[in-house]
């Protein structure tokens, strides 16, 4: 029998999504800094969410 510990797995999720939208935050302010644009034009945000998620 496999317990799992709920806590530490929604804690991980938290630590985890907090850390992409660190990520996410910091390749926006790139983007701002090198080339002057506030967000990415479609399919380019979500390329990025991709890359940034694996």
């Amino acid at each position: 029998m496999v317990v799992q510990n709920t806590s530490n797995n929604t804690s991980n999720n938290i630590n985890s999504n907090q850390s992409r939208n660190h990520q996410w935050d910091n390749v926006r302010a790139a983007l701002k800094r090198f080339w002057g644009y506030e967000d990415f034009r479609p399919p380019q945000g979500e390329i990025i969410r991709m890359i940034l998620d694996s």
